[in-house]
């Protein structure tokens, strides 16, 4: 790192669409650009891919957004739904694992791009 110069910051991160799951401070960043191996490249679209086939329908049923009365009803629909123990210990089990996997993809890509940067991942 030259003298003088703060770190960037980088987070690992999910978001809808998959990708690399890179986000620097201006928005998505892309590996390639960072110099990241394509071996770690690929494992972040695969974390971004599980993280996408994870997120809880509930987040992104969006159909009746700006229909207040089925908005809420659709709510309602999840909010049961969620509260089966199966549903709630795979959900748990689940954050878990992508936490761990999210935290050691971060530790990878800090591994990669070095001291110029300051790695996170943000769950």
């Amino acid at each position: 790192m030259k003298q003088g110069r703060e770190p960037r910051e980088i987070r690992v991160m999910g978001e809808h669409g998959g990708g690399e799951c890179l986000w620097g401070p201006e928005g998505l960043t892309d590996g390639e650009q960072l110099g990241l191996s394509a071996g770690l490249r690929r494992d972040l679209v695969a974390f971004g891919d599980r993280w996408e086939a994870n997120v809880p329908r509930s987040v992104t049923d969006d159909r009746w957004d700006g229909v207040p009365v089925m908005s809420r009803l659709v709510s309602l629909k999840y909010a049961v739904l969620d509260r089966r123990p199966s549903v709630r210990r795979a959900a748990k089990a689940e954050s878990a694992a992508m936490r761990a996997l999210g935290e050691s993809l971060a530790a990878r890509v800090q591994a990669e791009v070095g001291p110029e940067f300051v790695v996170t991942y943000q769950h």
